[in-house]
């Protein structure tokens, strides 16, 4: 628990930030943060995934050792052969590459339906197979390396097959699609391996950085090791960074205010899903809270379903600002539940911030809601309540006589 500055001068037990286990739940893993489940490294079925795709692969690495690329087409074709004992990162990542973008073999529709199939059917089955033949710190080099990759998006058919010829990315230029499709896989396993596995881990994704200046393979590293926070620093100070949606992939190893800060200049929280909303807010706390502030006053009131799962996260933030937010709208249908939890949560804050509301605009649900707390905890109403808000208590009083 965390004590946070609420701006009122007055710190109390109401100023302690609690963060609610199911947020902790929903968050990225985070090693020594959160508690994540362990993913399942008994799956075996690598070996029958790797032999369905590999006559497609087997083209795709033909077409790139003639294109110039032999010697990713060697490492591949090594690691293909022995998935179990040949210890190639190259060679793993263009493999995992090359069955990202081979919608053919497993008939899917078009590229986003292979995508939902491989990660539902095959991503797991990889993961796991790197894992347990070769470590932790072999599968996260791996998938940052998936970043030395680039495949050519034109179709290319050769004798009824289809071909994805691979070269080396461009410096400055780095695709992270093929390892975020399995990064926050490696993520979890990293966050729960042994401490061995998790320094050697370290270890290797430190070379990696020291030897690759590349931006983006930075911030790569950085969400996997979350815990290794001067290198997310150093990332977000970096004056070359890439494009906003890169960047917006490290939010769920942001720790700190000017983490975030920073973090909003050069990245963007469009399009998040859960785990990093959960992981800023778990991770960062109050000062996270204006993200979800502006985003709930812009909220349209309906559909209200929105509108009721932000103000449902404002209501377990200690701060003044996240209370005035749900007064402001506290007369919605889908944000009264809302503001009912926060003045349970925050009796003191509710007690002076309804009164000042009520005293300072003539909304008869702020009135009847003050009045209402006013009677529920007469104790709080000399210490707390703003004292132009009392003649509406007395009113009240009289109205009952």
């Amino acid at each position: 628990m965390t004590t946070v500055d609420t701006g009122d001068q007055r710190s109390d037990s109401e100023d302690v930030w609690e963060v609610p286990e199911r947020w902790r739940t929903a968050a990225e893993p985070f090693r020594g943060v959160n508690n994540p489940k362990p993913i399942d490294l008994g799956s075996t079925g690598v070996h029958e995934i790797l032999r369905s795709y590999r006559p497609q692969l087997e083209h795709s690495l033909a077409a790139t050792r003639a294109e110039g690329f032999e010697h990713c087409a060697d490492e591949a074709l090594a690691y293909l052969a022995a998935p179990d004992t040949y210890a190639s990162t190259l060679g793993a990542a263009a493999v995992w590459t090359l069955i990202c973008v081979d919608f053919v073999t497993c008939h899917c529709a078009n590229n986003y339906a292979h995508s939902v199939h491989v990660a539902k059917f095959i991503r797991d089955h990889v993961v796991a197979s790197w894992v347990v033949a070769h470590g932790p710190a072999f599968a996260a080099e791996a998938a940052l390396r998936c970043a030395d990759l680039d495949v050519r998006h034109e179709m290319v058919w050769t004798l009824g097959r289809q071909i994805y010829p691979l070269a080396p990315a461009r410096t400055g230029r780095r695709e992270m699609r093929y390892f975020q499709s399995l990064a926050g896989q490696i993520r979890r396993v990293l966050a729960t391996c042994s401490d061995a596995d998790y320094a050697t881990a370290v270890q290797r994704l430190s070379a990696l950085r020291a030897a690759d200046p590349d931006a983006a393979i930075h911030l790569g590293a950085s969400y996997l090791l979350p815990g290794q926070q001067d290198w997310l620093d150093a990332d977000l100070a970096r004056a070359d960074l890439p494009d906003r949606y890169t960047v917006r992939h490290v939010a769920p190893s942001l720790t700190t205010a000017a983490q975030l800060a920073r973090f909003l200049e050069v990245g963007t929280i469009q399009y998040w899903h859960e785990g990093p909303r959960y992981s800023v807010l778990t991770q960062v706390g109050p000062p996270a809270a204006d993200l979800i502030i502006d985003e709930f006053r812009s909220a349209p009131a309906k559909p209200a379903a929105s509108l009721r799962k932000l103000a449902a996260l404002l209501a377990h933030f200690p701060t003044d600002a996240a209370f005035r937010a749900l007064v402001d709208r506290g007369e919605l249908p889908a944000v009264a539940p809302a503001l009912t939890t926060a003045t349970s949560n925050y009796p003191r804050r509710a007690m002076r911030l309804l009164s000042a509301d009520a005293a300072d605009h003539e909304s008869p649900e702020t009135a009847e809601r003050f009045r209402l707390h006013a009677c529920a905890h007469p104790h709080l109403i000399a210490s707390h309540a703003d004292p132009r808000a009392l003649p509406l208590l007395r009113r009240a009083d009289s109205a009952g006589t």
